[in-house]
C-alpha cells in the first residue's frame, strides 16, 4: 500500500529540492570554474626590496611615479582589493604609466625593514610617491558609504592614484 502511493505521487517535487542545490553548485562552477577563473597578473610589477631598489632608480632616471603595495599572500581583503580594483582594465591601463611594485612583508628581513619605513600598520597598504614632489602619499582604496567603509570604484580609485602621483606639497616655507 505504502509503495503504491509512492508510485503513484510526482517526485519531482522532492527530487527538485534534492538537486537545487547541486544544479547552483554546477552553475557557479561553470561561471567562475577553474578554467575561467583568472588570477591576478604581477608580471609587470617589481618584486619585494630588490624591485623597489630598480623602481627607485628608474624614478630618479625618469620621473615616474611609484606604487609600492604591500601585501602578504593570507590577507583576505589584499586578495579582495586585487580582484575588484588592480586587475580592472582601466584600472590596469592607468597604472601602466607608474612604476609598480609589490612587497610581501613576510618574504624576508629587507621587506619587513622597507614596510617599517612606510609604517605599513595593516594590510593591504598602498603608496605612491609623487613625481611633483619628494612626497610619498598613501592611497585609500576605501571610502565611506552610508557609515561603512566600501572599496572605492574603479574610477574613483584611478582618480585617486592620479591626484596622488601629482601631489605637490606647494611653496616651502622658511
Amino acid at each position: 500500500m505504502i509503495f503504491d502511493r509512492l508510485k503513484r505521487s510526482s517526485p519531482r517535487p522532492f527530487a527538485g529540492v534534492l538537486l537545487m542545490p547541486f544544479v547552483l553548485l554546477l552553475l557557479f562552477l561553470g561561471v567562475a570554474g577553474p578554467g575561467t577563473a583568472t588570477e591576478m597578473d604581477f608580471s609587470h610589477w617589481l618584486e619585494n626590496h630588490d624591485g623597489y631598489e630598480q623602481a627607485m632608480l628608474k624614478h630618479r632616471a625618469e620621473a615616474r611615479p611609484i606604487v609600492v603595495y604591500f601585501r602578504t599572500d593570507w590577507c583576505p581583503y589584499c586578495r579582495q582589493f586585487e580582484d575588484a580594483l588592480l586587475e580592472v582594465p582601466e584600472v590596469v591601463e592607468a597604472m601602466k604609466k607608474m612604476l609598480l611594485v609589490r612587497v610581501n612583508p613576510e618574504d624576508g628581513d629587507t621587506e619587513m625593514k622597507l614596510a617599517a619605513r612606510y609604517r605599513v600598520d595593516g594590510y593591504p597598504a598602498m603608496f605612491v610617491h609623487s613625481t611633483k614632489s619628494k612626497a610619498v602619499v598613501p592611497v585609500e582604496r576605501t571610502r565611506v558609504l552610508r557609515g561603512r567603509r566600501v572599496l572605492k570604484t574603479p574610477l574613483e580609485f584611478i582618480a585617486t592614484l592620479q591626484a596622488a602621483s601629482e601631489y605637490d606639497q606647494g611653496p616651502k616655507r622658511r
